[in-house]
Formats: structure tokens, C-alpha cells, sequence
């Protein structure tokens, strides 16, 4: 997730549930909360599901462009994040 949102490209994300703390999916509910990726959790994927998506997506541009600019919103905030973390380092090691 944090590589779509620093390239700022739309996304189906495939979370696996079999990781620790089922992390990963958590981590994509709250991006596809924002409606910056398309969740597709595992239990829900087949080909069909997939290839419906896709086609869903190549159909409307307009949805592609407000993912993109949704996902690209996190790293704008992880950047903030990372900048007051490093000059409070600097101030006050």
C-alpha cells in the first residue's frame, strides 16, 4: 500500500488473511474506506470477480482518476508524518 500511494496508482488489492494479526487487510479496509484502492478479499476472489473488476474499471476512467488521486493522498500524509517526525528529532535528540 505504501508503494501504490508514493506511485499514486489505482489498485485491486488482494490482502492475504494468513499473515500476522491479519494485518494486511486491515490496512487495505482503511484505504478502501477512503476509496483509494478496491478490496477484494480473498475469501471473495475468483476469476469471475477479478475479471468483472478490471472491466469495471478499464469502463470508467473517471473511477481510476479518483483512486489514483485518493491513494496518492496517503503518501502526502505519510511525507507530513515522516517531516515532523525527523525535525522533532533534530530539535530534541
Amino acid at each position: 500500500l505504501a508503494e501504490l500511494s508514493a506511485a499514486g496508482r489505482a489498485a485491486i488489492v488482494i490482502p492475504s488473511p494468513n499473515v500476522a494479526e491479519d494485518h494486511q487487510t486491515r490496512n487495505a479496509e482503511v484505504y478502501a474506506e477512503k476509496g483509494a484502492v478496491i478490496l477484494l478479499k480473498e475469501n471473495e476472489m475468483s476469476k469471475e470477480r477479478l475479471i468483472e473488476l478490471v472491466l469495471s474499471l478499464r469502463a470508467s476512467p473517471h473511477i481510476l482518476h479518483r483512486l489514483e488521486r485518493n491513494v496518492s493522498s496517503f503518501a502526502a500524509v505519510r511525507f507530513e508524518d515522516d517531516l515532523l517526525r525527523t525535525v522533532k528529532e533534530l530539535i530534541h535528540p
